[in-house]
C-alpha cells in the first residue's frame, strides 16, 4: 500500500495537516534517509518505499497509534513496523539538520534569563468559630 503516492500531490497546508510537517521538511528528511540508505548495501529489498517509512514514523509520532494498527495499514508485520520506526528515528537524530544543539552550546549563549519566584504555598485562613448554643 503506497501511502506517499496518495498524498504527494496535496497542497502544502493539507500535507502539513496530515503529517505535521511541511513538504520542504519532509524532503530534507528523505534526503537524510537516502544518504544513510546508500551507505547500507545489505539485505533484501523492502516492501515499502523510503517515503512510506518516513510516513510510518510520522504517523506513529503524531497520532500515537499502536504499531499493530500502523503495520496493518502498510501491509507489514508489527515487528517490521517497530524496526522501521527505530531505524528512521536513529538516522534522523544523527542527521545534522535535525539534531538539537548540545547542552554546552546552550549554556554558552549570550541570552540572560529573568526568573520570578512566586510563593504559592497554602496558608490557613482564620475563620470565626460558631459557639454552640446550650439550653
Amino acid at each position: 500500500m503506497a501511502k506517499y503516492e496518495d498524498i504527494k500531490n496535496l497542497k502544502n497546508e493539507d500535507f502539513r495537516r496530515l503529517t505535521g510537517i511541511k513538504i520542504e521538511t519532509f524532503n530534507l528528511m528523505i534526503n537524510c534517509l537516502k544518504k544513510e540508505k546508500d551507505k547500507e548495501k545489505r539485505g533484501t529489498k523492502s516492501k515499502i518505499s523510503l517515503e512510506d517509512k518516513l510516513l510510518l514514523e510520522l504517523e506513529y509520532l503524531r497520532e500515537n497509534r499502536t504499531f499493530y494498527h500502523i503495520a496493518a495499514d502498510y501491509g507489514i508485520n508489527e515487528s517490521t513496523a517497530i524496526r522501521i520506526s527505530h531505524w528512521v528515528e536513529d538516522i534522523l537524530s544523527k542527521c545534522k539538520e535535525f539534531s538539537l544543539p548540545s547542552k554546552r552550546i546552550l549554556q554558552q549563549s549570550e541570552m540572560e534569563y529573568e526568573v520570578f519566584v512566586v510563593d504559592a504555598t497554602e496558608t490557613p485562613i482564620e475563620r470565626p468559630t460558631m459557639k454552640s448554643k446550650k439550653k
